[in-house]
């Protein structure tokens, strides 16, 4: 499973009295800092990241963190933008003694419903449509200094590679080939606090792309009649996933924070389709068949 470790690291700037000074004061009510320095292992702006979802916050970036009481209810909602400085008493944490657990999400979201999220992979109004939720940590606020957050992948990844074999198939034809995806429901049902997809919703969609390879990232859900085709030169080709076998057991699935591989080897007369993991993303299995058309 790709992660992302986000480390949060809170300086506290205390203002020390001489040691003769009254057992009254309380260093709370000082002006401790706050500050969040991440790497990404492993996406306002997109964050850099390579072929394989490595990469780091820049300057500018934004996460939405999420401090919640022991029970998981939300105290705070903060738009944390990197280069900033923050400190503990602008989060208004007055009330909340003791331990706190601290979540968070990339892109930055605004909602009045936290634990049911709809992020719409087909809308044309976000940045990205992959989406990273870090689980809650626990801290204790005013004593932890060091919080680390795992971020994964809550969407699923849908990679459909095309390759030549022989030569009545050329690289110039495969770049212009259509490949799209149909049959799957749009919107995956989020728990933002805790960083988990609950279910997926939505209208049932279609996505395409042309070109040798396509990527698709769709909500995790049940495979059913979730489709591929598959366009080429006025021939065309369209196949289940759940024809295809991770194993010795058909696709029932798509899995939160997995990939799933279909590289098809074309001639003129046939598809030939298996599968491949992507480590950082985690390994949804492998598929073999072959489709001829």
């Amino acid at each position: 499973m790709r992660k992302i470790i986000l480390r949060v690291i809170a300086f506290y700037s205390l203002i020390l009295a001489p040691a003769a000074c009254s057992k009254n004061e309380d260093p709370l009510h000082e002006h401790s800092r706050f500050s969040i320095n991440s790497t990404i292992y492993g996406a306002t702006r997109v964050p850099a990241l390579d072929s394989n979802g490595q990469g780091h916050f820049s300057e500018g970036d934004i996460n939405t963190v999420f401090f919640q009481d022991t029970q998981n209810r939300l105290l705070k909602e903060l738009s944390y933008t990197y280069g900033n400085t923050y400190y503990w008493s602008d989060f208004q944490l007055e009330d909340a003694i003791g331990k706190l657990n601290v979540s968070a999400c990339y892109p930055p979201v605004k909602t009045d419903s936290p634990t049911v999220f709809y992020w719409d992979v087909t809308s044309q109004e976000v940045v990205t449509v992959d989406f990273l939720a870090a689980p809650p940590v626990e801290v204790t606020q005013g004593v932890t200094t060091d919080v680390v957050l795992k971020f994964n992948h809550l969407m699923h990844k849908l990679v459909v590679k095309l390759k030549a074999t022989g030569t009545t198939i050329t690289e110039k034809d495969l770049g212009e080939a259509k490949v799209s995806v149909s049959n799957f429901q749009s919107a995956a049902v989020i728990d933002l606090l805790k960083a988990k997809v609950q279910r997926a919703s939505g209208t049932i969609s279609q996505l395409e792309h042309t070109g040798i390879e396509s990527i698709f990232i769709l909500p995790p859900q049940p495979v059913g009649t979730i489709a591929i085709k598959v366009e080429l030169n006025g021939r065309s080709k369209t196949f289940q996933l759940s024809e295809c076998k991770v194993g010795s057991a058909f696709l029932t699935q798509l899995q939160s924070g997995k990939v799933f591989m279909l590289t098809i080897s074309v001639s003129r007369n046939s598809f030939t389709i298996t599968g491949q993991d992507i480590a950082p993303w985690g390994d949804q299995g492998e598929a073999n068949g072959n489709i001829t058309i």
